[in-house]
């Protein structure tokens, strides 16, 4: 794999988290003459099977009892919202609880604070956020939104969902269009998805259409596939956990990688370089 990397990073036309994993898994579909693969993509968000459909709502409790505390107060018992966050979760999770509760009202859902890839506080020490005005649209009449405009628009449909449905459609609504359905192919000839047939739609919109209670339930992932498929499969595999599909990019990042990363992070592309402040990119590396 690490060989290959320079090729499968080439292969993207935009960043992205997970589109190395489809590339290599395409490549490997090719190498043993397979050109279709089905996937489990979309399984996680149609049975609430992501610790984000935990976390959310968590983050959210967190966001309104915020709005009770005076500003000066929030951040006296930052450090202690973050250490007890950082308990039972990682250091990431630990620091967007932190933010979440020290500026409840920066973002307009506390889906953002859980699935941004830096929490607030963080991304003032790497740029200076810039806003654009609004724009009019081609029609002369009707405003074209900042990014921040769209998020409160995206927002507001959310509210009027219960939190499974309102997450599922933050996720298959807005994520999926922008990255999964971009790398959905592979590079090698395999296309990897997951299943488009006419059951597997009529199954969705079965699912979509549940009460939050139906497909979710304390400590137990997947709970509505589970107990479908219960009498079909073993004991042994129901009762697994999660495993998700990660590469080892931490080891690879800390060893063979190491000395890669910190040239690139020494000279930034040209493009980039003019958006950051000075040595930004190293102070995400003592943070992360």
């Amino acid at each position: 794999m690490l060989a290959r990397l320079d090729e499968a990073l080439g292969g993207l036309d935009q960043p992205t988290m997970d589109g190395i994993n489809t590339y290599f898994v395409s490549w490997a579909a090719r190498e043993v003459g397979l050109k279709v693969a089905l996937s489990g993509l979309g399984g996680d968000e149609l049975f609430a099977g992501y610790k984000t459909f935990t976390d959310v709502p968590r983050m959210a409790n967190l966001v309104r009892a915020a709005y009770f505390v005076p500003a000066a107060l929030r951040g006296a018992l930052s450090p202690l919202i973050k250490s007890l966050a950082g308990q039972k979760n990682s250091p990431d999770a630990a620091r967007k609880a932190a933010a979440a509760w020290s500026q409840p009202d920066r973002l307009p859902n506390p889906y953002f604070y859980a699935r941004a890839l830096f929490p607030l506080g963080t991304l003032e020490t790497l740029i200076e956020p810039r806003f654009r005005p609004s724009t009019i649209n081609a029609d002369g009449v009707t405003l074209d939104p900042t990014w921040l405009g769209w998020l409160e628009r995206a927002s507001d449909e959310s509210r009027k969902m219960e939190p499974v449905a309102g997450i599922r459609g933050w996720r298959c609504g807005r994520i999926w269009p922008a990255r999964f359905a971009r790398y959905g192919f592979g590079e090698h000839g395999a296309f990897v998805g997951s299943a488009r047939s006419t059951a597997g739609y009529t199954a969705g919109e079965f699912v979509s259409a549940l009460p939050d209670e139906t497909r979710r339930v304390p400590d137990q992932q997947k709970a509505l596939l589970t107990e479908s498929l219960g009498d079909l499969l073993p004991a042994e595999i129901l009762g697994q956990r999660k495993r998700t599909f990660t590469l080892p990019w931490e080891q690879w990042l800390r060893g063979p990688l190491k000395g890669r990363l910190a040239a690139s992070f020494a000279e930034p592309a040209s493009a980039l370089a003019a958006q950051l402040k000075p040595n930004a990119l190293t102070t995400v590396g003592m943070i992360f």
